[in-house]
């Protein structure tokens, strides 16, 4: 057989394998997507101050949101390298850690194998009808301090749909604003996204005099629904935010959609977590659950300790389980159980839209050398009927 006949036979091979090559390199990439970051972190818990141990699993700016909640200035985090998603737990409790959380896609947890565990949605929608929400200025003390405040300030406001403009509040309010709230937890919306969407978007301003102090843009949804998509202040000037320029905005672009007609605000998405300050502060318009996204927290106890204690009581946080919502609560059952201020707590932290709020002792918080139900059993259980959707 000549040189040429083998080179030819050779080549003929090659190209028939180059289709495999690139399914394999497309295996391998479709494979990648469980292999995610990890990080060992140690602190003292913030409420309580007792050590606390985490081990993440996932995406870095939703890691460093749980340690903002969880931990206190100071604490100590390394990496952990890559992990395969469906050895995560197995790595978190070999770590030493108090506490594994996981950031899968909810379509991912089979996965994690055997390892159950509280699913808490990264984010959350919340949506309002506008009548509505006009009608509690009538009868929240809060609403109306807000109301009170602009007034005092004699802040107003003007809506725009120059291109110019959104750029001028994207680079001037919008960053600077995310950047200075949320910091190294930041995941600020690209400018070419909203580029893109300017035409069914328009920009609220709220101005001082001749001054924007604070900026809303609107996109249209359809069907009368609106959404505020995303806020900033003027160079993030906390001075503006005491101000009132909050507040303001979310009053004004509340009386602005009523007379353009819209029936419904989406206030897009908001953190999980009952305790979180901008979920309590959209709170107050009294909107409604309207879903959830396709990643979650998955938290599990490894090691049970005073710090996960403290954290399991200071954070009650939202599950979403068949479309249902419940909000969970753990509470300590060392020195006897006040009803009356749990039931207070179910209600300041009622949203509408949990269909029940669940007890949990923190005795039953148990570890994997236990032998025991996981997530614990709760040891009561109040309908969402037990919560009028008050105001305050």
């Amino acid at each position: 057989m000549t040189v040429a006949r083998v080179s030819g036979s050779l080549y003929r091979a090659l190209r028939a394998i180059k289709p495999l090559r690139a399914l394999a390199r497309w295996g391998r990439k479709q494979l990648e997507r469980y292999r995610i970051p990890a990080w060992y972190i140690e602190g003292r818990e913030r409420a309580s101050a007792q050590p606390l141990t985490f081990f993440f699993a996932g995406h870095l700016e939703s890691k460093n949101y749980i340690l903002h909640l969880a931990l206190e200035d100071g604490y100590v985090e390394q990496s952990a390298g890559m992990v395969w998603l469906w050895s995560a737990w197995r790595r978190g409790v070999g770590s030493g850690a108090n506490l594994v959380v996981i950031r899968p896609e909810r379509r991912h947890l089979w996965l994690l194998g055997s390892a159950r565990g509280f699913n808490i949605p990264c984010w959350v929608g919340l949506e309002v009808e506008l009548a509505a929400a006009d009608t509690r200025f009538a009868h929240s003390s809060s609403l109306r301090t807000d109301l009170r405040n602009i007034q005092r300030h004699g802040l107003g406001f003007e809506v725009t749909r120059d291109p110019a403009r959104f750029k001028w509040f994207y680079d001037t309010m919008y960053l600077p604003h995310v950047m200075r709230v949320h910091g190294d937890r930041s995941m600020p919306t690209p400018w070419n996204e909203l580029e893109c969407s300017l035409p069914q978007c328009e920009l609220l301003f709220v101005r001082k005099g001749e001054d924007c102090i604070a900026g809303s843009v609107l996109c249209d949804m359809g069907e009368g629904r609106v959404r505020a998509w995303l806020i900033g202040v003027k160079h993030g000037d906390p001075a503006y935010a005491k101000m009132g320029a909050a507040a303001a905005l979310y009053y004004l672009e509340l009386q602005h959609l009523r007379r353009s007609g819209y029936k419904l605000l989406h206030y897009g998405s908001t953190r999980a977590f009952l305790h979180d300050g901008v979920l309590h502060f959209k709170k107050k318009y009294g909107p409604g659950l309207v879903g959830s996204d396709d990643c979650v927290f998955h938290l599990r106890v490894a090691r049970g300790s005073a710090g996960v204690n403290g954290f399991l009581a200071n954070n009650p946080f939202m599950t979403h389980e068949s479309s249902t919502f419940y909000g969970n609560f753990f509470v300590d059952e060392a020195g006897g159980i006040d009803r009356d201020e749990i039931r207070k707590e179910l209600s300041r932290n009622y949203i509408r839209g949990i269909g029940e709020q669940r007890v949990y002792s923190l005795k039953d918080v148990v570890t994997p050398s236990d032998q025991g139900t996981w997530p614990p059993v709760p040891i009561g259980v109040e309908p969402a009927s037990a919560f009028p959707d008050g105001v305050s």
